[in-house]
């Protein structure tokens, strides 16, 4: 007789021999008992839980010769066709391979004939989140009226891409993941019926490994039974490559006492014993996980199965949870470019290397004002800000003190300088002239045009616009519009001021300076302010005559002089 694995040898046949579920096998069995049977039920829930095998056990439940019954015989010719997988009432579909429209239109024309043997005709779907929208859409009108002797239960893993449509004709019942104690009590009963010689503790083990999904541990199991006789915690970590409690915490203890030269021996060594890139960092990830949840949640019983008490606090001195997150967000960083190189080790290497780092790699950079927190008597100096590109007015500071104050050096210090706490500070805006404003445009205008064409000249397809643009320059903004001079040259103006050449250059300078133009080219440019003023000039700012410079300065000396006296510095004669 052929071997049979033994996840298909030990698959449950009725609802006691179903591991896990509680709930979901008392609700079935009530519904059974009390007659209560849906027309549709979706099974969701992770690889290797239960989801086909309690359609089977419910499709036998609704055919067994007895039944409807809770307990179905098994013994029954239904009971045994369908665990056969032979009955004609019995279908399962695989919609990860017949996911179009025209398996379910076939499914539909069969759907009205009755049941050959049983009382139900029963349609298992396994996968249906793979069907195609036009698949489940053909699909909605059967689930929502289905002849009175069809059932359907739909298996997913992934119910989030099922329609809602669907979910709202189905009784969902949720699959959770079957817990370490429960997969390792059923491996050690299945271990025994098989004649499998096996340690507890590498049953346990195995459990760990499955991550909740009982198929998973019995083909694990079933691996590990042809490796050795006895199956032991040595040859599960063998077989599975695991790292293992002793060799992680022996590395993670190097990492804790920064010793990159012994955590580079034991990293060496776990690969030459065949360990997995992917496994050691993954395995590493893990065991720090352990040390911060027994920082926090000592009496947390999961974090047990990485390691014991005892060497979970002898390392815990080494780490602090910021550290730990640090470390967590880079092997997970690391992981990310494993996948992508065809040298994992270097990834690893550099991974161990900056764990075991001297010093701590914050996420952010602490200003140098934060080390000194201010006083109750003292408030730290405003910051200067840099303007932005387009200010309306500029602001200056006009300070009113109780008592003169010394003049601070022209070469400031690292530290702030505190200001007393009476002294009061306001900042008076002061609003410039046309003539200034259009200054300003001009530089604007001529930064915004060169900083434009020296990018474009660096990106692949758009350097003959920068050749073309280097001919022009930024001479005045208008509001929204940027006036570009190109001096003498009627064809490359004209070419410029095509759509596409200019649209390029308008999103480039949208992209760069967040300032939104219009550009607007011209042979010849007079110099003067452009007879439209900007939007941010007041009328009567353009309206009222200039100031002559001499009464400007007489009149701003005295806030020259107070400045002076309050941030110090010079007055340079041009």
């Amino acid at each position: 007789m052929a071997y049979v694995a033994l996840y298909r040898r030990w698959r449950p046949s009725n609802f006691d021999a179903l591991v896990g579920q509680d709930t979901i096998k008392q609700t079935l069995v009530n519904a059974l008992t009390g007659g209560h049977i849906a027309h549709a039920y979706l099974f969701a829930g992770p690889r290797g839980t239960g989801k086909t095998s309690t359609a089977r056990i419910l499709a036998k439940a609704l055919n067994c010769d007895k039944g409807p019954t809770a307990t179905p015989c098994g013994e029954c010719h239904n009971c045994q066709s369908i665990a056969d997988g032979t009955s004609m009432d019995v279908l399962e579909i695989d919609a990860a391979s017949n996911r179009g429209i025209d398996s379910i239109k076939e499914l539909r024309d069969k759907i009205a004939f009755a049941p050959v043997d049983g009382r139900y005709k029963v349609y298992i779907i396994d996968e249906v989140h793979m069907l195609t929208p036009e698949a489940s859409n053909a699909l909605l009108k059967t689930l929502e009226e289905p002849p009175e002797n069809v059932v359907f239960i739909l298996a997913t893993t992934d119910p989030q891409k099922v329609l809602p449509t669907i979910h709202s004709r189905c009784q969902r019942f949720d699959f959770h993941r079957v817990t370490v104690e429960e997969i390792t009590k059923h491996l050690v009963d299945v271990a025994k019926k098989s004649d499998i010689v096996a340690d507890e503790e590498a049953m346990r083990l195995i459990a760990i490994q499955a991550e909740g999904g009982m198929r998973d541990a019995l083909s694990l199991l079933d691996q590990c039974a042809v490796m050795s006789p006895r199956v032991t915690v040595d040859s599960v970590k063998d077989t599975l490559g695991i790292v293992g409690r002793e060799a992680l915490r022996e590395l993670v203890t190097a990492i804790g006492k920064k010793d990159g030269a012994k955590a580079m021996e034991l990293c060496h060594t776990l690969l030459m014993q065949g360990k997995e890139v992917n496994r050691i960092l993954t395995e590493l990830a893990e065991y720090l996980r352990a040390l911060m949840l027994f920082q926090t949640i000592p009496d947390y019983e999961e974090i047990y199965l990485v390691d014991e008490k005892e060497h979970l606090a002898d390392n815990a001195q080494y780490f602090d949870n910021e550290r730990i997150m640090l470390a967590t967000e880079y092997i997970a960083l690391s992981l990310a470019n494993i996948k992508q190189s065809l040298r994992p080790r270097i990834f690893l290497e550099l991974a161990i290397l900056h764990l075991c780092a001297k010093q701590k790699v914050a996420a952010l950079v602490q200003d140098e004002d934060d080390a000194l927190p201010p006083t109750e008597a003292e408030i730290p100096a405003p910051r200067i800000m840099p303007h932005p590109a387009k200010p309306a007015a500029a602001a200056r500071p006009v300070v009113k003190p109780a008592e003169k104050p010394k003049p601070i050096p022209a070469k400031p210090n690292l530290t702030p300088r505190p200001v007393a706490a009476q002294e009061e500070v306001t900042f008076v805006p002061v609003e410039k002239t046309a003539a200034q404003v259009a200054a300003d445009n001009a530089v604007d205008a001529a930064r915004y045009w060169q900083e434009a064409v020296d990018y474009l000249g660096q990106q692949d397809g758009k350097k003959s616009v920068s050749s073309c643009a280097r001919n022009g320059k930024g001479v005045a903004l208008n509001g929204d519009e940027l006036i570009v001079l190109v001096p003498g040259n009627q064809f490359i103006c004209d070419r410029l001021d095509k759509d596409d050449y200019r649209k390029i250059l308008e999103e480039t300078i949208l992209t760069m300076q967040r300032v939104k133009v219009k550009c607007k080219f011209v042979k010849e440019f007079n110099g003067k302010v452009p007879a439209s003023p900007p939007t941010e000039l007041k009328q009567s700012q353009v309206a009222e005559p200039s100031v002559p410079q001499t009464e400007q300065s007489k009149a701003s000396d005295d806030a020259v002089q107070k400045a002076l006296a309050a941030f110090g510095g010079t007055i340079k004669e041009k």
